[in-house]
Formats: C-alpha cells, structure tokens, sequence
C-alpha cells in the first residue's frame, strides 16, 4: 500500500513538471531548454501511462520492450543536451557509440519482454560519466558563471543521483529476492525516493532555464 501511494506521488510531481516545462517551452521556445520537455513527455509515457494501462488490462508481468527503447533514447537524448564544444562532442559522441556498442555486444535482446538488468546497468553507468565529465569540463573551464545558475548542473545531479538509486535497488533485487523481502521492500522505496529526489533538481533545472533568456542554450 505504502509502495502504491509512494508511486502515484512520483507520477503526480512527473506529470506536474512535465505541464511546467511545456508551458515554459510556449512562452520561451522549446530549444531554450533544449526540448528537455521531450524527455519529461517520453518519460512520463513509458513509466506512467503505459504502466497504468498495463495495470487496468490487469497485466501480470510489464511488458520491457518499452523500457529497452526508452533507455536507449535517453542516451541518444542526453548526448544532445550536453553538446557543446568540438572536443567535447566528440568525447560525447564516442562515449554514446561505446554505450550503445555494449548493448549489441552484450547480446541484449530489446524486443524481449523481460527487462535485462545489464541494459539498466549500461544507462547507469552512461548518466554517471557523462554528468562527472561535465562538471569536471564546468570546474577546470570556468567561465565566471555560477556553476548552480546553469541548469545542466542540476540535470547532472538528478542524472547522477537515479543512476546510484537503481544501482542500491538492483542488487538487492537479486540477492534477496527469496531470501529477505524486507531489504527488497527497503530497496524499492529507497529507488522511489531516488526519483524524488530527481523531481526536485529538475525542478531546480526549470527555474533556472525560466530565468534565462529564450534565445540562450
């Protein structure tokens, strides 16, 4: 029950920044924001709409395909918000080919209904090099701005954030899947709390793109 009323909480904050960052796209421009709102309606889609219609149709087991996909739009996405100098989109563009390569070499069936925990693995680690190598990038090359005025920063923090969060639900999915449910339990509501905490810095995120100008990047 506790679980349920943590989910649909996380889906309100979802649709709500989703609707915020929309209606900033209309009054500034979508690419002010670097359309970070297709991330928000993607999202939203894959991890609440379809979910509850799964739910009324009373699925039994969620079906991964859409999970599979979503994970490597988010690399192809998060490659695109980052870009920025020619060295670095470089850097971006082989890490995203390198991310992209371990799913095929790993063998990663993405039209498999059952989600494979590696593909998850290869999302968390991409959002974690590529949000340390941004602000590394920030910190050796500044240029006078507050580091917490730019919105990326935020982004690189709820990138790295989720990223830690599914990695302490993951292996306790696996270890004590029989043997402690209690961890398990934990372990679910510590990942729901994850994305909480990724709802605030995008939120975080949204004001500082609303102060900026509507021609900036």
């Amino acid at each position: 029950m506790a679980l349920t009323i943590f989910y649909y909480i996380y889906c309100f904050g979802l649709l709500t920044l989703t609707i915020l960052f929309f209606t900033l796209g209309i009054k500034k421009k979508f690419y002010s924001q670097s359309f970070f709102f297709v991330y928000l309606i993607t999202t939203l889609l894959v991890d609440v709409v379809i979910g509850f219609a799964e739910k009324m149709l009373n699925v039994d087991q969620p079906n991964a395909v859409r999970f599979n996909f979503y994970i490597i739009f988010c690399i192809l996405y998060f490659s695109y918000l980052f870009w920025g100098q020619f060295w670095w989109n470089f850097f971006l563009i082989i890490l995203s080919l390198l991310s992209v390569l371990c799913v095929f070499l790993m063998k990663i069936d993405l039209l498999s209904n059952i989600f494979d925990i590696r593909l998850g693995f290869v999302i968390s680690f991409y959002y974690i090099i590529i949000s340390l190598a941004w602000l590394l990038k920030k910190n050796y090359y500044f240029d006078g701005e507050k580091i917490i005025n730019n919105p990326l920063y935020w982004i690189s923090l709820s990138q790295i954030v989720w990223a830690s969060f599914f990695i302490l639900r993951t292996v306790p999915m696996y270890y004590f899947n029989e043997s402690n449910k209690s961890i398990l339990n934990f372990s679910k509501i510590l990942f729901i709390a994850g994305n909480y905490f990724c709802l605030i810095l995008y939120s975080f995120a949204y004001f500082q793109w609303k102060k900026m100008n509507s021609d900036a990047r």
